[in-house]
């Protein structure tokens, strides 16, 4: 992926490993690149096609590029027309990313889909693809949407005009943009209830601002706590990247943190690494199910747990180990108690152990920020 280097630091040596790449005989090289200096450095690089992604959800769109949804529409025009005016041809595909649902959007009409495509081939893209994103997809909407995408694409390409144009008035509307002081969390009189509400309203983008130790962030990543408490506001304890904080009625779990200002401001992060000295007081807590004995009481093996992010039981002779990690995204420390769960779990008298995953997603690959 072609993207800046001082959002994923781990991607400025793309252009490096594109050139060795492409030298290998046989080898189609594609890159993804999300903008036109994304697609230019791509071409330098000698790729042979350019993805560009499109979100069709807005909210993902805004989260992942900082463009609305036909704001990057229009970025791959900008990019058909450069490649034009360029010597060497390189196919541009454009993909319409959450084409099948969003974790931030939810349900992705399609229509909305077809739109999106109808104004990428519109723009010029070689090849428009859909995308499922976070994997909501499932075989009756597939082809529902595959269906009603290529009948569109086959009409633009007959030169009888867009699908979406017969139909001017809007069957899904945009709701109201909900404001931060809307979802603010008053911690003197909001329930732990209220408050998970407000925190999962935002949880992919833009999150929570709230104030922690003076400071100003973003909230994400809520759980429940069933067992603290304290003063209502107060941070009262921290298990792994969490902070625990106390509601009126009991406390809840925030999993991550991204500053408001600073230079840390895109980076969102277990709230532990981000709040950084200011959580070293906090007393730790560790209940996750990976660090100690199976329950009493469970007979079958199963883990105890009060919300933490790993889980094991049994049934039968097969054992099932749940890894429930925010967006599905792993960093070092929680690789190391997945692992030390898993040896665990091997230790168990079973024939089979199933990896889970988490409810949302099984897993994303490396947390880039922890």
């Amino acid at each position: 992926s072609f993207v800046p280097p001082k959002l994923i630091p781990q991607m400025a040596d793309t252009a490096e490993i594109v050139r060795a790449a492409v030298a290998l005989p046989g080898l189609t090289v594609v890159a993804l690149a999300p903008n036109l200096k994304g697609a230019q450095n791509a071409y330098a690089a000698g790729v042979h096609r350019i993805i560009v992604p499109v979100s069709v959800s807005e909210g993902h769109s805004r989260a992942n590029t900082n463009r609305g949804t036909f704001e990057q529409v229009a970025e791959v025009g900008r990019v058909v027309a450069w490649l034009r005016d360029q010597e060497r041809r390189v196919t541009l595909e454009a993909a319409c990313a959450t084409a099948f649902g969003c974790s931030i959007d939810g349900v992705i009409p399609t229509d909305a889909v077809v739109k999106v495509a109808e104004g990428l081939a519109q723009a010029g893209a070689d090849r428009v693809a859909l995308a499922d994103t976070v994997g909501y997809g499932n075989p009756a909407q597939v082809h529902e949407v595959v269906r009603a995408v290529r009948a569109a694409l086959e009409r633009i390409a007959g030169g009888l005009g867009p699908l979406s144009a017969r139909n001017q008035e809007p069957q899904h509307g945009w709701q109201p943009l909900l404001r931060q002081a809307q979802r603010a969390i008053d911690w003197t009189h909001d329930d732990s209830a209220t408050v998970l509400r407000k925190i999962h309203s935002a949880d992919g983008f833009p999150g929570v601002e709230d104030r922690l130790f003076d400071r100003c962030f973003r909230l994400f990543d809520a759980q429940p706590e069933m067992h603290l408490a304290g003063r209502p506001g107060v941070v009262i304890a921290r298990r792994h990247g969490a902070v625990c904080r106390a509601t009126r009625d009991g406390a809840v779990w925030i999993g991550q943190l991204q500053p408001v200002d600073g230079p840390q401001r895109n980076f969102k992060r277990p709230a532990v690494l981000a709040l950084g000295a200011l959580a070293d007081a906090l007393p730790a807590t560790d209940d996750d199910p990976s660090d100690g004995e199976p329950a009493d009481g469970h007979a079958a093996g199963a883990y105890a747990s009060r919300g933490g992010e790993i889980r094991y039981e049994e049934y039968g002779a097969v054992g099932y180990l749940h890894f429930d990690f925010y967006n599905g995204a792993l960093g070092t420390v929680q690789c190391e108690r997945l692992r030390a769960a898993y040896a665990r779990a091997r230790r168990r008298p079973t024939r089979v152990i199933a990896l889970m995953g988490g409810s949302d997603f099984w897993c994303n690959g490396m947390h880039l920020h922890s």
